[in-house]
């Protein structure tokens, strides 16, 4: 039987990060990227065409922000759930993180792996 495949947008400002991380997915089974964005305004309206499973957000995305752009998507695409990923983690942020009902948060200075594993769990 095939695995789900589950469909992931990822906004995030450096190109590089995007690029391997895509790549990475693309290695798995049950995943693939189906849109990325460098700016928040760009990673809405791609999100909205495009309904992915999961939306993976950096955390200091430029525009609109990242806390804003997940609280729109959310009003939009009840159904999508959203990843933060960031450099750094603070208390502050786990409570915005709580009150967005984000699924989860991650740190870039973890293994790809780590990150696949987590995104298969959400």
């Amino acid at each position: 039987m095939t695995p789900p495949l589950y469909r992931l947008a990822l906004i995030d400002d450096h190109p590089l990060f995007l690029e391997a991380l895509t790549q990475r997915i693309h290695q798995t089974d049950d995943m693939r990227v189906i849109c990325t964005a460098t700016d928040s305004e760009t990673g809405f309206r791609e999100s909205l065409e495009e309904q992915p499973d999961v939306v993976v957000i950096q955390i200091e995305i430029p525009g609109r922000g990242a806390l804003a752009l997940a609280d729109d998507l959310a009003e939009r695409l009840p159904a999508a759930r959203v990843v933060f990923v960031g450099d750094f983690f603070s208390d502050v942020l786990l409570d915005e993180v709580l009150r967005l009902n984000a699924v989860g948060y991650l740190l870039t200075s973890e293994s790809s792996e780590s990150m696949i594993d987590a995104l298969r769990s959400v």
